[in-house]
């Protein structure tokens, strides 16, 4: 194990579960490990029970701020060298105060938008939440990078999804509105998705689909695990 796997992870999750769950896993499946002690030591605060960040947006209701801080503080007592969020939606608050945090941030949004980068693609479609949408929580970062953007026209399709995912139910329903979804992204002329909410793959992986997919999730599991 090199010296970077050997940083403990903490993991602000519960934003749901079940991504927080996901996410987990594929640091697991990001790790070339042939021994237990070989994978990470990983630190969870996972906590379902703050205010929505949907609503917090849309209706000016509790912030989940305070709730955040106070999560990672639980990490860094429990031993964590930094923290991750594998929730797109939970960026726009982090970002926005940053400097109240006890721990060094690898943020999802920054090494999402690398890889696009690399990827040399310059029109990207972005299917997420209210928040990560009109919050423009990938837009700033991709145009700083000269890459345009694309969103889907109904948002309450993404929101009906996001909720197949949250509950890991009735999953076929979610993969058929989220076929469509990428379908008109790319009849807009996107030329890779932005899976921008860890909900997404849970409802459809980004393996079972034929275009290029950029999983919040797995990126940011890969960037963690040698961050």
């Amino acid at each position: 194990m090199t010296e970077t796997q050997n940083k403990v992870i903490g993991v602000l999750g519960g934003y749901g579960p079940y991504a927080t769950a996901d996410f987990y896993r594929l640091i697991l499946d990001a790790t070339p490990a042939e021994k237990d002690w070989d994978h990470p030591h990983v630190v969870i605060d996972s906590n379902p029970k703050i205010p929505s960040r949907a609503r917090a947006f849309l209706y000016n209701e509790e912030s989940p701020l305070k709730y955040m801080i106070e999560g990672v503080k639980r990490l860094k007592n429990a031993g964590a060298h930094f923290f991750v969020c594998p929730c797109n939606s939970a960026h726009y608050f982090i970002k926005k105060a940053i400097d109240k945090f006890d721990l060094p941030f690898l943020d999802m949004t920054e090494v999402v938008v690398k890889k696009v980068v690399e990827s040399g693609k310059k029109k990207i479609g972005v299917i997420g939440s209210e928040v990560t949408v009109e919050g423009k929580v990938y837009d700033h970062i991709l145009a700083k990078n000269k890459i345009e953007t694309v969103h889907v026209n109904d948002l309450s399709k993404v929101r009906k999804i996001i909720e197949h995912g949250k509950h890991n139910k009735d999953l076929e329903e979610g993969k058929t509105l989220l076929r469509e979804l990428i379908e008109e992204l790319k009849n807009k002329g996107a030329e890779g998705i932005i899976y921008a909410c860890t909900e997404l793959p849970i409802v459809l992986p980004s393996e079972e689909v034929d275009f290029l997919i950029f999983d919040t999730s797995k990126i940011l599991a890969q960037s963690a695990t040698y961050y």
